[in-house]
């Protein structure tokens, strides 16, 4: 079996550049005790200012911390009880960098990297080697932590716990035709099955098409042709799910809801906003439908059911309000308000178009979370390998050929031999409350205030 300290682990990034250096980057931040070993073998202390070569090995002591601005903007933040490789470094500062490459290897401890030019251009330009896994990064920022039984000490000693769920809301469980989104760096780009959805997101779907999404406390919505949807906001810790907070906005088309943890434990913390209403559950299954003047866009009603907002429920109740009033429907049971002047109204009977409706019932479908969003343990803690992506995307290969992906926001955990992958829905404490890799800036004397 192999050791934590022969731990591989290969960071595939991007990168046409510029001349190999003999300096590598500078340190532009030191606080306590830093030292270095030259590849010749003599050593020296780190302080602000200090080169750093290719050869050399980076070692912080307790309670002290780097930061290393490479040649090509690229950051490395070292945290306490760290020993880090700079085993190659290549970089033509004339743009023509067929041959440049960044080489690190991880031997103990842990470090934050921000991708420069050389993570920015050409995958496979820089590398992170530490022992049984390979790592391949479509981004920019990550966290890659090697563990002992310092991690466990670590989680335990935090007196005040903080469970974050991933920086994404949801995940894709199954795309039909096409389905994008219409904000953020994958504007316009369809998406597939098992991509996460971010809160940012605008999600739009074709015609003929829907899309399933699976959100961490169970909620499931299925988009059906032709419809915007949004998430204005989410919030859920698994070990507190009545704090949790789900608002959905329905800007036009249609959906199938059906409800989670969250507002099973509280009803009260769970809506969909529309243009005319807002629709409330009471541990509930529906359908909605947003046209005329419900819709952002010209978007006409469906000729078998009325114009506005129409709600059939088919699972618990519904109560949609507005400023002129409000009504429920419960199972079998369908409503309307036909403009944001209009009180909700009940119907005498379900409109034909929600008999006919295409698309999945959500309570139908068969939905493993702990496969779509991993381990939910804010005290995880074994001894193995951890990356945290905080921008971008990773793939990740343990000893197998079996590559996991990353989404940001994520956590991933690789054991000492390379054989087990677990995805990790709850950042670690350790990570999570990491003074030493959080966002930040030094003072004027290259310090970091804990």
């Amino acid at each position: 079996m192999r050791t934590l300290s022969s731990f591989l682990l290969a960071v595939t990034l991007a990168a046409p550049l510029a001349a190999i250096a003999q300096e590598a980057g500078r340190a532009t931040s030191v606080t306590g005790v830093v030292s270095v070993q030259r590849a010749s073998g003599s050593m020296g202390i780190v302080a602000r200012g200090s080169a750093v070569q290719p050869g050399d090995t980076l070692y912080s002591q307790p309670d002290s911390r780097a930061i290393i601005e490479l040649r090509d903007g690229a950051k490395l933040t070292v945290r306490p009880g760290t020993e880090l490789k700079i085993e190659g470094y290549r970089y033509a500062a004339d743009g023509n960098g067929a041959n440049d490459s960044t080489i690190l290897r991880l031997l103990k401890g842990g470090f934050r990297t921000i991708t420069g030019l050389l993570g920015q251009r050409r995958p496979s330009a820089f590398q992170v080697n530490t022992g049984t896994a390979t790592i391949g990064i479509r981004g920019t920022d990550f966290v890659t932590r090697i563990c002992e039984a310092d991690c466990a000490a670590e989680s335990k000693s935090v007196a005040t716990r903080i469970a974050r769920t991933p920086g994404y809301v949801a995940r894709l469980l199954t795309v039909q035709g096409t389905l994008t989104t219409a904000t953020g760096p994958r504007a316009g780009r369809g998406l597939a099955a098992g991509d996460p959805v971010y809160a940012e997101d605008i999600l739009a779907t074709g015609k003929g098409s829907f899309g399933v999404l699976v959100f961490q406390d169970g909620t499931r919505v299925v988009l059906q042709e032709n419809t915007r949807f949004a998430v204005e906001r989410y919030q859920y810790e698994p070990s507190r799910p009545e704090k949790g907070n789900v608002v959905f906005r329905l800007l036009t088309g249609g959906l199938r809801a059906v409800t989670g943890f969250i507002a099973r434990s509280n009803n009260r913390q769970f809506q969909v906003n529309t243009a005319v209403a807002t629709i409330g559950v009471r541990g509930t299954g529906f359908d909605a439908l947003c046209t005329d003047a419900c819709s952002d866009i010209d978007a006409p009603k469906e000729a078998d059911a009325p114009g506005g907002l129409s709600l059939a429920n088919w699972q618990g109740c519904n109560v949609v309000t507005n400023d002129k009033g409000e009504a429920t429907a419960c199972e079998g049971q369908a409503l309307n308000v036909a403009s944001a002047g209009a009180a909700p109204q009940p119907l005498d009977k379900v409109p034909p178009y929600f008999e006919r409706n295409a698309a999945p019932r959500p309570d139908k479908l068969k939905v493993d979370l702990d496969d779509l969003f991993g381990l939910q343990q804010e005290t995880f803690a074994e001894a193995g390998a951890y990356v945290q992506v905080r921008e971008g995307t990773v793939t990740l290969k343990g000893a197998s050929t079996e590559l996991f992906t990353l989404a940001k926001g994520e956590t991933g955990y690789v054991d000492p031999s390379g054989q087990k992958f677990i995805r990790l829905g709850v950042t670690p404490v350790f990570l999570d409350r990491d003074v030493f890799t959080r966002d930040g800036e030094p003072d004027d004397y290259g310090c970091f205030v804990k």
